[in-house]
């Protein structure tokens, strides 16, 4: 079952304030999507040039990956379960639970650095694993 996910980004230029929405029909969890956006989020100056690298990285010319893709929108998808938005300073992510009544909860709320460790917290016990596996191969390896 694929992970439905939507990215809003708030840009600012000449022109005003402007809203892009896209979508990415699979891995939107924090542990993938929001580890991939807060790479991106540390590498940009600007919401302007987050959006850049956020659709280079449908083309493969970032990261080197085409697995990343997320999609142009024009409305907000039913099927997603994660959301973010990201304003010039501030993300927050929504979770929309897999119930009957559709609810949200907001899973954080707050600044760049705050969402880095944010993730950096949920992918610890992943690397912690990854670290023991590891460990296990080469013991077994040179059994």
């Amino acid at each position: 079952m694929a992970t439905r996910s939507t990215l809003h980004i708030m840009t600012k230029d000449w022109n005003g304030t402007q809203w892009y929405d896209l979508y990415r029909h699979w891995d939107g969890y924090p542990e993938v999507t929001g580890a991939v956006l807060a790479k991106l989020i540390k590498q940009s100056d600007d919401t302007d040039e987050l959006l850049r690298k956020v659709l280079q990285v449908n083309t493969g010319k970032y990261l080197n990956k085409k697995d990343y893709c997320w999609e142009l929108t024009s409305s907000e998808h039913d099927d997603r379960e994660w959301s973010y938005e990201i304003r010039p300073k501030t993300i927050k992510v929504t979770q929309k639970l897999l119930d009957t009544k559709g609810t949200e909860v907001v899973r954080f709320d707050g600044n760049y650095q705050q969402y880095r460790d944010y993730i950096a917290g949920l992918l610890k016990p992943y690397y912690k694993r990854v670290k023991e596996w590891k460990k296990n191969i080469n013991q077994k390896g040179t059994a």
